[in-house]
């Protein structure tokens, strides 16, 4: 009978102590599942924030689609000008053109170049051509 008092007190003991074992485990597992749900929260925060920065980065993606639209449109109308106006000259002329000579546009003037290009005795006086 002693034997099986004893033995009774020692599953008891046991059980106790597999208790307390769980009884931590359970708090344990409170805690990482309070820290899911902060981690939860935070993550759906941040997806409505991504959403919204998202949704005003395609509404200015469509406003700038449409400006280089009407940019390029403008820069082709101009080009269809200047060629309009292009051949307009040319039908004027009547296809001349200036002829290709030697020297031509060698010097702008005749006569002696009296300064050069760079430095001169003028720096002394504060002016600078840099």
């Amino acid at each position: 009978m002693y034997d099986i008092v004893q033995k009774i007190k020692d599953i008891k003991t046991q059980l106790e102590t597999e208790q307390n074992n769980l009884q931590i485990q359970v708090k344990n597992l409170q805690d990482f599942k309070n820290q899911l749900q902060i981690t939860n929260d935070s993550l759906s925060e941040q997806r409505g924030q991504n959403s919204n920065c998202l949704a005003q980065t395609r509404g200015i993606e469509k406003n700038y689609q449409k400006l280089l639209a009407s940019g390029k449109q403008e820069q082709d109308n101009l080009q269809k000008e200047v060629n309009d106006l292009d051949a307009q000259i040319r039908a004027k002329l009547g296809n001349k053109s200036i002829p290709a000579a030697k020297g031509v546009l060698a010097w702008p003037v005749d006569g002696i170049v009296t300064q050069g290009y760079g430095n001169t005795g003028f720096t002394a006086l504060g002016y600078n051509f840099s």
